[in-house]
């Protein structure tokens, strides 16, 4: 099987806000339910991603959401019981924020097969 990569494209602002958050729902869900680990859901939750999203023009509230994802780490192995809510906190601030978006255009992604992959 090959190893080429693919890009997903968005445009910026409200589509790309909307991305991250599915994405995000998507991810918690997945490691919620042990489809993956922590260490793959950290691979996204990172602080160079906040910067990243930042500087992409994601909507404020979500770039805030994905930072404290960030903490999960810290979460479970210093307080461990309180692992499963920070999960159910941050899946309902991003359901909150794809809730209130305004009206309910979809999210158009693209799909980009990045060169030199095969």
């Amino acid at each position: 099987m090959s190893e080429g990569r693919i890009a997903f494209e968005v445009l910026q602002g409200i589509q790309a806000s909307k991305f991250v958050a599915v994405h995000c729902i998507g991810l918690l869900v997945s490691l919620r339910d042990g489809y993956i680990s922590l260490d793959e859901f950290a691979r996204f939750f990172l602080p160079r991603m906040v910067k990243y999203l930042r500087e992409e023009e994601v909507d404020s509230e979500v770039v805030d959401l994905v930072c404290l994802g960030c903490e999960l780490e810290d979460v479970k192995s210093l307080v461990p019981d309180r692992f499963g809510d920070n999960i159910n906190i941050l899946l309902l601030g991003f359901s909150k924020y794809l809730s209130g978006c305004e009206g309910s255009d979809f999210v158009d992604v693209k799909l980009k097969k990045i060169k030199g992959s095969e």
